[in-house]
């Protein structure tokens, strides 16, 4: 494999962990020490902020709790109840919060669990918390809802973060909630409820996808004869053709027994099972019953310590860095490629399984993870040395650096490349066009689009033509020295007087833009020229025949793009 160079690499990682290119020095180290140089700067990249926003990002894709982000929240946990005696505050009618106050407390609740995630990374503690802590993380909004005693610096702050752990009380008796991570998190307990008849299998199913990689729906994937089940008082335990599946579901499910079956995150002061279901359990474990009440806990602990939960990490991290699934392993061993496929397979299960044994081997700490992967050939590989065989192109199937930018990944580029955001002072891309550019609403839409269709190709041309459009002319408003795109061109320069000039700030441009440090006399430089050249020539021609006004127009030069900074009137 031709892999990206350490530099190469380092753009496309910094565009893509903290949303921006890299920084001088950045570069500097990276250029002087390679590949080690280079996780030295990813290191220092994944303890900024910017890159907790991409992570909370990569995890919604997974628990979906952004599904409440906007409100809902408060609706879906139990008002009616002493629990959150906090809630009936935020629904108080006499004495309404103001708007904004509601907003940071919709945002508090619903990303509690993706708060953890982001608490326990950027602090690096083992990322089994994500199931064994027995604590979670408030704000001062949630910790205000939640009746939560805890001590911040900035109660000010919506984004600041304390641990603690939320206390019920039943029966006169105060009870501290079993904490387990995620999974005893309100909003996820929502996001994957139970009913009655459901009794916890499909936040069963849920532990096995989200943390142990096993889709337990495949085991069954074989047509099921609905009048099979008939001859069996107890189907899902005693006929072998239900039961294949019950047998793994329902002993995880069991270990959720302490939450009401129509209230998701009411938490029972005597648990109940059902004798006609399998033990609660795990594996060919069963569950201790001293352990009823805080089974959830005893569960989490033997899912951490599955070796499928590292590999789980692994494989959700190499999604959120390549945009694709990992290989599955070929079923169909007549496919003329299966050879091929499985020894794509093969090559990435061995890589996957070592990377996950790093990640174990560094007590669990998922910057490991990240480092590993961006320095791979699955993310830095551009070409092969020689021209490959129709067979080795399949095998290389998984290889490579080009993916489909979600729509936050693409806004975090446009902003960093061009200094403008697609939409001014909003994101059209976070906005309207999210969901026609493949992005999800963790909602009724929760599957990202991997390839463009017609309708993202014509979002991505309109927002190319009308970024350029105001990125351009915003650009020429600023004193040369602050400029991103033209710093060595003024907007009166033309190819007849200034041709050095301008050639020399297309080199810049395919830098900032593309990646490419090419020569001044590189083929491109001079294609890019011609192309401007003939476009310059068209215009002015055009000027001429009064088919089209001089200069960069009054929207472009006078409403500034974004609004981190006032458009100059002295330039307007």
């Amino acid at each position: 494999m031709v892999l990206l160079d350490p530099v190469e690499t380092l753009r496309k990682a910094s565009l893509h962990l903290v949303g921006r290119l890299p920084l001088e020095d950045e570069i500097a180290a990276v250029e002087a020490d390679g590949e080690a140089g280079l996780a030295a700067v990813l290191e220092d990249m994944m303890t900024e902020d910017a890159f907790y926003a991409r992570l909370t990002d990569v995890f919604n894709d997974t628990f979906l709790t952004d599904m409440y982000y906007g409100g809902g929240s408060l609706n879906n946990i139990n008002a009616g109840t002493p629990d959150w005696p906090n809630v009936a505050k935020y629904f108080d009618k006499m004495n309404p919060m103001p708007d904004d106050q509601k907003q940071r407390i919709h945002r508090a609740v619903a990303r509690e669990p993706l708060d953890l995630i982001n608490y326990i990374v950027r602090n690096d503690r083992p990322f089994t918390e994500i199931l064994t802590a027995d604590y979670t993380v408030f704000t001062p909004d949630s910790a205000f809802i939640y009746g939560v005693a805890a001590r911040f610096e900035d109660p000010n702050d919506p984004t600041e973060l304390k641990p603690g752990v939320l206390k019920v009380t039943r029966n006169g008796k105060e009870m501290t909630y079993p904490h387990a991570g995620v999974l005893t998190s309100p909003m996820w307990l929502n996001r994957f409820p139970t009913t009655p008849t459901n009794r916890n299998r499909h936040r069963a199913r849920k532990v096995y996808d989200q943390f142990l990689a096993t889709d337990v729906l495949a085991l069954a994937s074989q047509a099921i004869d609905p009048d099979a089940g008939a001859a069996f008082a107890n189907p899902t335990r005693d006929d072998a053709t239900c039961a294949q599946c019950h047998i793994t579901i329902d002993p995880i499910a069991g270990a959720f027994q302490m939450f009401d079956k129509n209230n998701q995150e009411f938490l029972l002061e005597k648990p109940t099972w059902y004798p006609e279901m399998f033990a609660p359990g795990y594996q060919f474990e069963l569950m201790p019953t001293d352990q009823s009440a805080t089974g959830v806990q005893w569960l989490a602990q033997k899912v951490a310590n599955d070796p499928r939960f590292s590999l789980s990490a692994t494989y959700k991290m190499y999604q959120a860095l390549t945009g694709e699934e990992p290989a599955r392993y070929p079923t169909n061993a007549a496919a003329p490629d299966y050879m091929q496929q499985l020894a794509a397979w093969e090559t990435q299960d061995t890589f996957m399984r070592a990377v996950a044994a790093e990640f174990v081997a560094d007590d669990h700490n998922l910057k490991t993870i990240i480092v590993k992967l961006i320095l791979s050939p699955y993310y830095r590989g551009v070409n092969v040395a020689n021209e490959p065989s129709e067979e080795h192109k399949a095998e290389l199937a998984h290889v490579g650096t080009g993916r489909l930018s979600t729509p936050e990944l693409l806004a975090k580029k446009v902003m960093a490349t061009t200094g403008v955001r697609w939409g001014g002072t909003g994101d059209l891309l976070n906005g309207e066009y999210k969901l026609l550019y493949g992005g999800i609403d963790s909602n009724a839409i929760t599957q990202r689009l991997t390839s463009i269709n017609q309708l993202m190709a014509s979002v991505a041309q309109r927002m190319a033509v009308e970024v350029s459009c105001s990125a351009t002319a915003f650009d020429f408003t600023k004193p040369v020295e602050e400029r991103l795109l033209f710093p060595l061109v003024e907007a009166t320069d033309s190819p007849d007087f200034q041709e050095s000039k301008i050639k020399a700030n297309i080199q810049h441009l395919h830098l900032r833009m593309l990646g490419e440090d090419l020569a001044i006399d590189d083929p491109e430089i001079e294609r890019t020229y011609d192309l401007y050249r003939e476009t310059w020539l068209a215009g002015a021609q055009n000027i001429a025949d009064t088919i089209e006004g001089k200069g960069s127009g009054r929207a472009g030069r006078r409403r500034t793009p974004t609004p981190a900074r006032p458009c100059p009137t002295s330039r307007s």
